[in-house]
């Protein structure tokens, strides 16, 4: 029997189609893997942006303590604010469209004492003496020393009126210190002629939630002594990268029926879920009841044709180009408001 080899024909047209369908082969691979790929980075964005939503909601929860309430102890900066970005350029924030918020926050320190304010006058307080016998202040000044462990911030409040100061060192003989306006003064609410006498004094610790250029959320605990918020070395801290955005907002219970309506209008019942500027003085401090918050996580990709946007209650729309953007946000109720239906 004679035996035939393939032609040289034969051969070329069996090596394209094989070469077809291998190129087939392997774009329907890169199609697949760039899918799974997505796929992965869609779910790790959407399991950050849960998780960190999560954990800024359980901090935020237990703003106050003690005598202090929440609406004393929270500072919230409106990224919409034309004047934000101005007012302190340490926190170095995202170029625009994108306009995160800033949040400054009071807690209570737990070992404080609570020490009854005898006499105020200006910039000089006196307080009763401790259960001990010796000085309160002192002691407070032991449990909320700042960095330098010579200065605490404090808490005055006399009523539904408060003051964060600095407390300096006190006399312990005479149980007097001086006192100076604290970096959450532009929420005080002194009464008139700003005299404490008959009210308290405790400390606290006071921080900002922030992000910055790069896309990092960061920590920040002011433990200097003033007013003057300013970044020094060991009080700023990551807390998480790749957020491109963070929004906050406040409920009141305007109406005191235990609702608070959130239509993301100057009607409703919560401020900043706009994205525009709303004016704090249209609510009444006393009546904040939650707090929300949320993020937008950017997770870096390198398929070069990649779109995706994102947007948040009270924020911009944000578009990316090689980014997954999947935004989060969460509300709660405030814990330490002692209020009761």
């Amino acid at each position: 029997m004679k035996q035939r080899a393939f032609s040289l024909i034969e051969v070329a047209v069996a090596s394209a189609i094989a070469g077809m369908i291998a190129a087939a082969a392997v774009a329907s691979f890169a199609m697949i893997n760039r899918q799974l790929v997505r796929m992965q980075s869609e779910s790790l964005a959407s399991d950050h942006a849960k998780s960190l939503v999560d954990l800024l909601v359980s901090d935020l929860q237990g703003v106050g303590g003690g005598p202090i309430r929440p609406w004393m102890a929270v500072w919230v900066e409106d990224g919409n604010a034309p004047d934000v970005d101005g007012r302190n350029a340490a926190f170095a924030p995202p170029a625009p469209p994108v306009r995160p918020d800033r949040i400054t926050f009071a807690t209570l320190v737990p070992d404080s004492p609570t020490c009854t304010i005898t006499a105020h006058a200006g910039a000089t307080l006196t307080a009763s003496v401790g259960a001990g016998g010796g000085c309160c202040l002192q002691d407070l000044l032991t449990a909320g020393a700042l960095g330098d462990g010579t200065n605490a911030h404090a808490f005055m409040i006399l009523g539904d009126q408060h003051r964060q100061v600095t407390l300096d060192p006190p006399a312990p003989s005479a149980c007097t210190a001086t006192v100076s306006n604290g970096p959450m003064a532009a929420v005080d609410n002194p009464p008139p002629g700003g005299n404490f006498t008959g009210g308290v004094i405790v400390a606290a610790r006071v921080k900002t939630l922030y992000v910055t250029a790069g896309r990092e959320l960061r920590l920040y605990e002011e433990r200097s002594p003033g007013g003057t918020l300013g970044i020094n070395a060991g009080e700023s801290f990551r807390l998480a990268g790749n957020v491109a955005d963070l929004q906050v907002q406040l409920g009141y219970d305007r109406d005191a029926d235990g609702r608070l309506v959130d239509t993301s209008n100057d009607g409703d019942e919560w401020l900043y879920n706009q994205d525009a500027v709303e004016d704090p003085t249209a609510f009444e401090r006393e009546a904040l009841r939650m707090i929300g918050v949320g993020v937008v996580v950017a997770l870096p990709l390198t398929d070069p044709d990649y779109r995706s946007s994102a947007q948040i209650v009270g924020g911009p729309r944000i578009d990316g180009v090689r980014l997954h953007l999947r935004g989060a946000m969460g509300k709660a109720a405030l814990r330490n408001l002692f209020v009761f239906f």
